[in-house]
């Protein structure tokens, strides 16, 4: 049994059980240095291991009070991605947060750059279910599309003045839609790919606005939230629902079995989404969902709140 040892995020190399053991007895190795084998879902301290557990000291990661209040202290990262970044390591970074992102994110770094490529492959590896399920169903797609644009033809009619024109003319470019070839969709799947970090982003930053909000609010957990961590947890969460929803293309769309998938697989993503930025800031996953929520209905009453006012203005406006 091999097993992979790093410390500050550079590989110290392979080693056997018996010279983990020695290495920690001549102080080669410390406790405190991280550990892989084949099997794990994430790097876990040496001293955390069972079996070198009587040899090293468990570091494990904890909470400082200052002035009262609990701050984040951050042990060793155990993100694979952050250890090291290699096609290898991105699928064992997914996976580990596939199967439990509160505990993988709780302790890493979450850096903002180095986090864009593992978004990048993840996606581009989970695309391939969506150009496969695009070439499969091009037809059927393209037909989805055009009844989409007649609905939105009807709508567009009801609608007075710039508005109902503008609908029209979606409408139209939606009736056109014919069914893309191959080059199209990969095209189309490159494009989703390379773009959809950056509209994680500002949902990640909405997320830190509602979680503030929160605070704000008098919930105690969302006041120390700190953005860069909060950024980059969202838009791991959202990878991670990208990722998951993706196998429902493959399906018919607008069929009963698409349909059912897409319920499925999005709550599974979502679930992993709010454990994953929960976990990331040590917060109740529950919480996170009540920022989201709060910052929904926030924005619903602003929203209707500027249009009673211009609506007042419009009408002082004409007497």
């Amino acid at each position: 049994m091999q097993i992979h040892v790093a410390r500050n995020s550079t590989q110290l190399g392979i080693f056997a059980p018996e010279e983990i053991i020695a290495g920690l007895q001549s102080g080669r190795f410390l406790a405190s240095d991280l550990a892989w084998r084949d099997g794990m879902s994430a790097w876990t301290p040496l001293g955390d291991w069972s079996e070198f557990r009587t040899i090293g000291a468990p570091a494990s990661p904890g909470t400082a009070t200052v002035s009262g209040e609990a701050v984040l202290v951050l042990g060793e990262t155990t993100f694979s991605w952050e250890i090291s970044k290699s096609l290898a390591s991105a699928f064992t970074s997914f996976v580990s947060l596939f199967r439990n992102p509160a505990a993988v994110l709780t302790n890493a770094r979450l850096e903002f750059f180095p986090t864009f490529p593992l978004i990048w492959i993840v996606l581009l590896a989970a695309s391939i279910f969506s150009i496969i399920g695009g070439v499969v169903h091009a037809e059927a797609l393209a037909q989805a599309m055009r009844t989409a644009g007649s609905d939105l033809a009807k709508i567009a009619g009801g609608m007075p003045g710039e508005t109902g024109r503008l609908y029209a003319k979606l409408a139209d470019y939606l009736v056109m839609t014919e069914a893309k070839a191959f080059a199209d969709v990969l095209t189309q799947s490159l494009l989703w790919v390379a773009l959809m970090p950056l509209w994680y982003l500002a949902i990640g930053l909405l997320q830190w606005v509602g979680l503030r909000l929160l605070g704000l609010c008098g919930e105690k957990s969302c006041k120390t939230a700190q953005l860069g961590r909060t950024v980059v947890a969202s838009m791991l969460g959202h990878m991670l629902l990208g990722a998951v929803l993706c196998p429902a293309a493959l399906l018919a769309p607008q069929s009963g079995a698409h349909t059912l998938a897409l319920v499925i697989l999005g709550l599974a993503g979502v679930i992993l989404y709010f454990r994953a930025v929960g976990g990331a800031l040590r917060i109740d996953p529950w919480m996170v969902f009540a920022s989201v929520i709060f910052l929904c209905v926030a924005f619903a009453c602003c929203c209707c709140s500027c249009s009673g006012l211009f609506a007042g203005l419009g009408a002082l406006a004409t007497r």
